[in-house]
């Protein structure tokens, strides 16, 4: 994020992909986005105008203000693998999970579960309105070029991806 070259270098990127800016999403820790809030408010409403998702990764393990949270030009909040996985054990998970979910909702934001592996994790985060889940519970992570094979065979799936966790009803952006 301290490169100054950033926003021509995503810009390129897309260009050169030809990956419509909505399906990339940059994901910020963070002790990153609190590193010069001004500065980084910037250069977000930079990336966003571009059309390019932001998300903060991890949320919930580092120091973050909650003024800035509402102020920072994001669209959504990852919540950290550690309270997702926690959930099943009666640790804090559970009650943090849900209170950032609580608050990404409030503030408009989309709201990822991050390493869900086990079903009950995965029904605990759609019992408290989570939006989607990443996680081993899905896949493994793939290479570049497994994955490109994967989208290849499954054009139908990868043309009709849905954000969302399985079972939550939840409309596209045309509202249907």
């Amino acid at each position: 994020f301290e490169d100054p070259m950033l926003i021509d270098k995503v810009r390129s990127a897309l260009k050169e992909t030809k990956l419509p800016p909505e399906f990339l999403e940059l994901e910020l820790t963070e002790s990153c986005l609190m590193s010069d809030p001004a500065q980084t408010t910037a250069l977000l409403r930079e990336i966003r105008d571009v059309g390019v998702r932001i998300a903060i990764d991890d949320f919930g393990t580092g120091y973050s203000s909650l003024t800035y949270l509402h102020e920072f030009p994001l669209n959504a909040l990852k919540i950290d693998k550690n309270f997702v996985q926690s959930v099943e054990s009666n640790d804090r998970g559970g009650p943090i999970s849900k209170m950032i979910i609580g608050l990404g909702q409030n503030l408009g934001l989309e709201v990822i579960a991050e390493g869900v592996e086990t079903e009950p994790q995965l029904e605990y985060m759609r019992e408290h309105g989570c939006d989607v889940a990443q996680g081993y519970l899905y896949a493994r992570p793939e290479s570049p070029e497994d994955t490109t094979e994967w989208l290849k065979a499954n054009q139908r799936v990868s043309a009709t991806y849905v954000r969302s966790i399985p079972g939550k009803k939840r409309t596209d952006e045309t509202g249907t």
